[in-house]
């Protein structure tokens, strides 16, 4: 006798007769969706086409599970860069006026004491004194030109030195230095050396306005942005 199992099963796959097919090659199909209860089927010994799921009521083709989500690997980390260290400007330095008290007491560790007029006075007749021992006293021995030279070069040489002064400014405890408080360089003390000329030709105006500059500033220090100040070391 010929069972189920053997008999020759014919489906209607996409609007199409397709087969025979054994009963286990119609469950895969069921399994794999390519057919399912509704669709119709026949074999020998019916009359007519008839549902797939009165042959086989029970095989039901499981349920499609989703597809998993693809696992997505986070991209590899940066290495952490340490953020450039801001260096700060120095700070200005403050200066008192000596003859002037402050009202508040200065609060930054390093104050800077603004050189007195007269001790400024007293260094420049020193340094010229100075420097006409050499060449005489009371006569020209050298061109003005060449004497203006001399006097820029003397100048400039001892203000950018470690000592930061002249010789007369040496004598009285004074230091020439930048807004910031710092030694000058060449440049600047090149710059004030040479403005210093036309400060004293011009009736001693550029000297002058240190009298009402808050830092006590000549016209060649405002050109040349420095300060003159007493020596901490012998403040």
């Amino acid at each position: 006798m010929t069972t189920t199992q053997e008999k020759s099963i014919f489906v209607v796959i996409d609007g199409a007769q397709d087969g025979p097919f054994t009963l286990q090659a119609i469950q895969e199909l069921l399994r794999q969706g390519h057919i399912n209860q509704q669709t119709p089927y026949w074999q020998a010994g019916m009359a007519q086409w008839d549902q797939l799921g009165k042959l086989l009521p029970n095989d039901v083709p499981p349920p499609l599970q989703p597809p998993a989500p693809p696992v997505i690997s986070p991209p590899p980390l940066a290495p952490a860069v340490a953020a450039p260290v801001a260096v700060p400007a120095p700070a200005a330095a403050t200066f008192i006026n000596p003859d002037a008290a402050p009202a508040i007491a200065p609060a930054v560790p390093q104050t800077l004491q603004l050189a007195p007029i007269t001790s400024r006075l007293l260094g420049g007749l020193l340094d010229g004194i100075i420097l006409a021992i050499p060449f005489g006293i009371g006569e020209v021995v050298v061109p003005l030109v060449g004497g203006l030279i001399i006097v820029v070069l003397y100048s400039a040489l001892l203000m950018a030195s470690p000592n930061q002064a002249t010789l007369g400014q040496k004598v009285l405890g004074l230091k020439v230095v930048d807004l910031q408080g710092q030694r000058i360089g060449n440049d600047k003390a090149f710059l004030r050396a040479v403005m210093s000329v036309p400060s004293a030709l011009l009736l001693w105006f550029g000297y002058f306005w240190a009298l009402f500059n808050p830092k006590q500033q000549t016209l060649h220090d405002m050109v040349a942005g420095t300060c003159v100040i007493r020596d901490p070391a012998r403040a």
